[in-house]
């Protein structure tokens, strides 16, 4: 199943990973493609040196893509198709080159719906070596073997894989990065996933509708995989994920209360949190009510600002004793600074209605610079807030327990 990642390259070329070759201008070639400006962040976080460039033809998984594209849509046209490869070390041949030296590779793929529309670019897929932070826990990481010019490789990490809005949405690829892991084959096409998912599917799906809970397990349980959805903390009657659903839809309908604030933060979220846009991150806290008032008592904002100890004192007399605490991040701030905007704090033990698990009622309140809001009730589907002020105004580093 790794037929796509070997084969031999109709061309390759070296180029030096130093201060001469800019990442940024590389990648502008690409559309702007975020995901591959992720990898070449990667790849600097490792200083490497060198970057290999392959052209190759489609092979094994992304030939059996294209046959499936070719099928969804008539007029398909397959773009062009990179092999990059990062490196440790500076060098203009492979001859002496050691396998410990491959940081990581991405195949970058581009598809034309049909001859009138205009190509566009994904990863297709990425594996890069484990980087060493706290919070980076990757448990048994599988090798992925790899041709650079004339020689394989074998690199251990986890599959990532981007969707590409035609045969493939955010579930596939999460599917055949999770079933990569697991299957006796190393790997699954998309073809087979959405074979595997059209029994359950409703009227008028198509794969670029992406896959419902229903069709998700279905795939699963044809290919016999054990799974858990996730595991509940004592006292929490709803999950993690629940938890950033519901607080998402807050910090949706937040968005009319923070779109014309004077507090440049608060601008910043109005414009990630954007429908067309959606760049917010969201890290889901399961926490006991001391907990969060403690971290309220030590928050010191970037301008060295500090919560009003009398309003803390109020939180800790009206708060529920345990909480979700969904802080509030950007893109630009969270990796690197691991710092946030804020929180929204649920109600842990509230029993969600699964008839509605995106209800208002778990919701305590939501610190954001310079405010907290309060829901004083629900219009038509919105809630409607309550304003109260913060000394907070800046960012303050993550809830650490």
């Amino acid at each position: 199943m790794d037929a796509h990642r070997c084969i031999a390259p109709t061309n390759i070329k070296f180029v030096p990973g130093a201060s001469g070759f800019s990442s940024f201008d590389y990648v502008e070639s690409f559309e702007e493609l975020s995901s591959l400006h992720r990898c070449f962040s990667l790849a600097r976080s490792f200083r490497f040196k060198t970057l290999a460039i392959e052209q190759i033809a489609p092979a094994g998984l992304i030939k059996d893509e294209n046959d499936e594209l070719s099928s969804l849509f008539p007029g398909y046209v397959a773009g062009s198709l990179l092999r990059l490869s990062f490196w440790r070390d500076a060098f203009n041949n492979l001859d002496a080159v050691e396998n410990d030296a491959l940081l990581g590779y991405a195949i970058v793929k581009q598809d034309k719906a049909s001859p009138k529309t205009e190509a566009g670019w994904h990863l297709f897929e990425a594996v890069f070596r484990k980087y060493e932070h706290e919070h980076n826990c990757i448990p048994c990481l599988q090798p992925h073997r790899i041709r650079v010019g004339e020689r394989e490789f074998r690199i251990p990490g986890r599959l990532y894989c981007q969707q590409n809005g035609l045969n493939k949405a955010c579930a596939q690829v999460a599917l055949r990065s999770l079933l990569s892991e697991c299957l006796t084959d190393g790997d699954i096409s998309y073809r087979r996933i959405n074979e595997l998912s059209a029994s359950t599917a409703k009227a008028g799906w198509t794969p670029a509708k992406g896959l419902s809970s229903i069709q998700i397990r279905s795939v699963l349980n044809q290919l016999q995989v054990d799974y858990v959805s996730e595991l509940l903390p004592s006292g929490a009657q709803f999950s993690g994920v629940a938890a950033e659903a519901v607080s998402i839809r807050f910090v949706y309908s937040l968005h009319p209360n923070i779109a014309t604030a004077k507090n440049p933060w608060l601008r910043r979220l109005a414009f990630f949190s954007r429908p067309e846009v959606q760049k917010v991150i969201l890290r889901a806290v399961f926490a006991k009510k001391r907990h969060y008032i403690e971290h309220l008592r030590n928050a010191t904002d970037w301008d060295n600002s500090t919560e009003n100890p009398k309003l803390i004192d109020l939180l800790e007399k009206v708060l529920p004793e345990t909480l979700w605490i969904v802080e509030v991040s950007l893109p630009h701030l969270f990796p690197a600074n691991e710092r946030k905007l804020g929180e929204v704090v649920l109600n842990a033990a509230y029993s969600m209605n699964t008839a509605d698990p995106l209800s208002f009622d778990a919701f305590c309140l939501a610190r954001l610079p310079t405010r907290y809001f309060l829901v004083r009730g629900v219009n038509k589907g919105k809630p409607q807030f309550v304003e109260v002020p913060s000394a907070l105004k800046s960012h303050v580093p993550l809830l650490r327990i």
